[in-house]
């Protein structure tokens, strides 16, 4: 190649580069990111075994992140349950449930309330949630402060049932109480449990007394009650 067909072969570059900055003049570097998904995991070896399965499985097209991340593109929740601090993940959320292949069963929520009078019958109760359970029996206990006092036996009817267990105690002192209340399957080695805590306080009730007839046993029942 001679000396005159370099120079018009860079003439002619140079004149298709100055016709392409005329119709771009600028140069965009174009990077695609990844989103970034937060992998929760609830509890048990299980979840997270499921959890390190579901984020290789992710790693392939998203960013995982094994922590809850309020600034993420998305959640998976692993587990059985939902976890408290549920409100604060990233949405939208998806959940991946374990196959358990038999009995499960979870308490949702206990139902109490915050304060209860002294020497008056507390009326509670806790939801259940009974997986694979149908024609057995759930027992549902109440402890306070480490003390048995309340047992209740359900029937299941359902493979996939949902139940409220109703549960009562009687404070025997004032103060802040502590209630464990449990679930089990007869029979079956699945279980759960649920704790609480009741503000007990000590309240004197108004007693209207009206004798049409006075007399000492009245006077004397009165008094006790007033004590």
């Amino acid at each position: 190649m001679n000396n005159l067909s370099i120079r018009t072969l860079l003439r002619g570059t140079s004149i298709t580069i100055a016709i392409v900055a005329l119709g771009d003049p600028q140069i965009i570097s174009e990077r695609s990111v990844k989103s970034e998904v937060s992998v929760v995991t609830t509890d048990g070896v299980t979840d997270k075994a499921l959890a390190s399965q579901v984020a290789e499985r992710l790693s392939r097209s998203f960013t995982v992140v094994a922590a809850p991340l309020a600034s993420a593109n998305a959640t998976v929740i692993i587990g059985q349950r939902v976890p408290e601090n549920a409100s604060t993940f990233a949405l939208p959320v998806f959940a991946v449930v374990p196959d358990t292949g038999g009995v499960h069963i979870n308490i949702d929520a206990i139902r109490a309330p915050a304060r209860a009078p002294f020497d008056a019958r507390v009326p509670m109760a806790v939801a259940l949630q009974v997986l694979g359970a149908k024609g057995k029996s759930v027992e549902a206990h109440l402890l306070a402060n480490d003390v048995p006092v309340d047992f209740v036996m359900r029937v299941i009817t359902t493979n996939a049932a949902r139940l409220e267990v109703p549960l009562s105690f009687v404070p025997t002192a004032t103060g802040i109480m502590s209630l464990r209340a449990t679930a089990n399957i007869k029979g079956e080695r699945a279980s759960t449990a649920v704790n609480a805590a009741i503000e007990v306080r000590e309240r004197k009730w108004a007693v209207l007394f009206y004798d049409a007839r006075p007399s000492w046993m009245s006077t004397f029942v009165r008094r006790s009650i007033a004590r």
